[in-house]
């Protein structure tokens, strides 16, 4: 009897030891991770402004530049209004088409077949150089007025124009005491930087070392300090988003006693060979550890929102100008000044258009599980109907037939499952060829103890190696010219039905007509009478 209690109380300590141990390495790893989504969220943002900047440039360049010719004094009187030291015309072949005054006699290859040049003749639209002598260089194509084909141009400005605008955005990624931030171009340049609790140093030889080795990790300083760090690249470009913290503030509300106290605990117990007591306290103690992970998590997660709403806020002000004066101007003086100035007041309201709806999408995003699910039975077969009425006129507009099985009752927020069917419409009919008329059916069947709702389209499909990508934050597979979009929907589509235990995917709709089939599970919310015939739903 002795033996096998024995027995019992080393096999439960020996389990206790395991658990305890993986439940702070988890803790640590979360945290890590938690730090470094920062990187990844702020990197996405800067693609997304960069981008929307070049949309913006590029159809003025086509204007001033993309004649038969371009004249020294073209390129000149260009780079005057934008500040520049100097300036290059490359066709899409890289040779130099114009030279601005004070530009360096380099031509192809040595300019052409630079990395930020590449990437501005890419499907991205524009590159980022690194900084020498104090000049950031950086590329913008855009299209000729006779033809099909691109260029290129090549500005080399002062790197501080670009250094507080990058400051600004760094701030809100403050998060944890002694954390961070920098922007380092390809050859460890510091572009922007920001540290609010004590004075900036360098980088360090050992964070650029680790930098070109890993992603994320750990580092000692000169001083003897422990920091971890996480990177990021920025699109375009061989810049990094950098941010590191120190690892005591990091790992402060799982170190000290939080860390050591539950061994001391454990160690106790084991001595007094107290098995039933042992017990008691582990469920205790882990408890409270996971209390603690909670925690940490909410306000991890609550630290993210609020990066979101101070970028939006900060965003929205001055978009909300331009918005009201290029409204202002597209009233007073559309068709009265000559076709540019049109040109230019529609590239501005498509600009802010843009904007605000990525604006709007990391909002909608950020706010899905920053309250408490309160499901009630929701029927589909109306809801489908209210998304119908608000996508009526995308709707029209392709010509789209959209037809419906009937739909059960789920549980959910009526809210939020409006979302999803109505991001899942509204690429369907979207994400079409030119030529074809949009053809989308739902119907639902069971799955288990859930239902399964399946959205089927006749649209351009989606590759098997991009099935998973287009459900993450910016995961688009076409640039904004050819089907407009921020790349959100969809990932805001999964996070709604996972928070609802459900899951979502998509699936080829058929191999010889093409189009795509998304799906995604729910729980029942009542029983559904037998299913009809399939029947049209007016569009």
């Amino acid at each position: 009897m002795a033996v096998g209690f024995f027995v019992l109380v080393v096999v439960g300590l020996g389990v206790a030891a395991y658990f305890l141990a993986d439940t702070q390495a988890e803790q640590r790893d979360t945290l890590r991770t938690r730090y470094a989504d920062r990187t990844r969220i702020a990197s996405n943002l800067l693609d997304s402004l960069f981008l929307v900047a070049e949309r913006e440039q590029s159809g003025e360049l086509t204007d001033r530049l993309g004649g038969d010719r371009v004249t020294r004094a073209q390129l000149d009187a260009h780079l005057r209004e934008q500040g520049a030291r100097w300036g290059v015309v490359l066709d899409g072949g890289g040779t130099v088409l114009a030279r601005s005054g004070g530009a360096p006699r380099i031509d192809r290859p040595a300019l052409g077949d630079q990395p930020y040049v590449r990437a501005a003749l890419s499907a991205l639209g524009y590159g980022l150089g690194d900084v020498q002598r104090g000049l950031l260089t950086t590329a913008v194509s855009f299209p000729v007025l006779t033809g099909g084909d691109r260029r290129v141009l090549v500005l080399a400005a002062p790197a501080e124009q670009v250094t507080q605008v990058l400051a600004g955005l760094l701030a809100p990624l403050r998060g944890v005491r002694t954390s961070r931030s920098y922007v380092l171009d390809g050859t460890g340049n510091r572009i922007a930087a920001f540290a609010p609790d004590s004075p900036l140093p360098p980088q360090t030889p050992t964070l650029e070392r680790a930098l070109r080795s890993a992603n994320s990790g750990s580092i000692t300083t000169t001083a003897g300090e422990k920091r971890f760090f996480a990177s990021q690249p920025v699109a375009g470009s061989r810049w990094r988003l950098v941010l590191t913290v120190s690892e005591d503030a990091l790992y402060e509300s799982v170190n000290g006693w939080n860390r050591w106290g539950p061994w001391m605990i454990y160690g106790l117990c084991a001595l007094a060979v107290a098995g039933i007591a042992v017990l008691l306290r582990r469920l205790a103690v882990t408890a409270r550890a996971l209390g603690r992970s909670n925690r940490e998590l909410e306000r991890s997660n609550a630290d993210l929102e609020q990066f979101a709403y101070v970028a939006s806020h900060d965003l929205s002000e001055p978009l909300r100008t331009v918005a009201g004066f290029s409204s202002l101007l597209s009233k007073r003086y559309a068709g009265k000044l000559d076709a540019n100035a049109d040109l230019y007041i529609s590239h501005m309201a498509a600009g802010v258009d843009r904007m605000q709806q990525l604006i709007d999408d990391l909002l909608a995003y950020s706010r899905v599980g920053r309250t408490p699910l309160t499901p009630e039975p929701v029927d589909l077969d109306a809801l489908l109907g209210e998304v119908l009425q608000s996508i009526d006129v995308a709707v029209r507009e392709q010509g789209a037939q959209v037809t419906s099985e009937d739909l059960p009752v789920v549980l959910g927020e009526p809210g939020q499952l409006r979302q999803v069917l109505q991001n899942l419409l509204a690429n369907a009919v979207k994400f079409t060829r030119p030529d074809d008329t949009p053809v989308v059916h739902v119907s639902a069947a069971r799955d288990g103890g859930l239902w399964r709702i399946d959205v089927r389209d006749n649209g351009i499909g989606v590759p098997e190696e991009q099935r998973e990508e287009i459900f993450k934050m910016f995961g688009r597979l076409h640039r904004t010219a050819e089907y407009q979009g921020t790349g959100i929907g969809l990932a805001l589509v999964r996070r709604i039905v996972e928070r609802h235990g459900g899951r979502v995917w998509v699936r080829p709709a058929s191999a010889d007509t093409g189009g795509s089939v998304f799906s995604f599970t729910l729980p029942g919310g009542a029983p559904v009478a037998d299913a009809a015939p399939p029947e049209k739903i007016p569009a």
